[in-house]
């Protein structure tokens, strides 16, 4: 009677662990399977995503004088955990020709925010000139997390080109197919 209920409370150990493994086996799975959401954490904190601005064309008029035309800038980012804490702020300052206040004012974001993280880049100054971050790229490799980003702004021959062109935007083949069937 004694070993009839030893091995029946020995049966139950044994049945409670393994189901005990199962679940856990199971949930394991359906965790790395099935459900999205630590993946998409995953891809949040590893994945760095930069948009990538598109090359923008030349506007001509009909006797084929420039009307507008692209200018390179640049946006400087920087990667807030990637900055050591005795940066050299003082040669940063002069080259991008600001004071240390304004230095202090652009690295300090609401961290507790969404929308910035130590981890992610943020912008630290925006639409820098070629002529002016050619100067800051000779240095850049001083000022670990900075870093540079091209892009293109428009730029107009006229003073009043951009308000005579207005807003102009690629045309799409549906217009293109539209205005041919008129």
């Amino acid at each position: 009677m004694l070993k009839d209920r030893q091995t029946n409370r020995t049966l139950w150990i044994q049945r409670v662990i393994i189901g005990a493994g199962l679940i856990l086996i199971f949930q394991t799975g359906w965790l790395q399977l099935v459900d999205p959401t630590y993946g998409q954490k995953a891809d949040r904190t590893t994945l760095v995503r930069r948009t990538l601005y598109p090359g923008r064309g030349l506007i001509m008029d009909r006797t084929g004088h420039l009307m507008v035309h692209n200018i390179p800038v640049y946006d400087l980012k920087v990667i807030y955990n990637q900055v050591p804490k005795n940066i050299d702020t003082a040669l940063l300052c002069k080259l991008l020709e600001i004071d240390k206040a304004s230095y202090m004012e652009r690295m300090e974001k609401d961290w507790k925010s969404l929308r910035y993280s130590k981890s992610i880049p943020f912008d630290f100054m925006e639409h820098i000139p070629a002529s002016k971050f050619q100067y800051v790229q000779e240095y850049l490799h001083l000022f670990p997390g900075f870093y540079g980003e091209l892009r293109s702004a428009r730029g107009y021959f006229e003073n009043h080109s951009a308000h005579i062109l207005g807003y102009m935007s690629e045309v799409t083949h549906l217009v293109i197919f539209v205005a041919q069937q008129v």
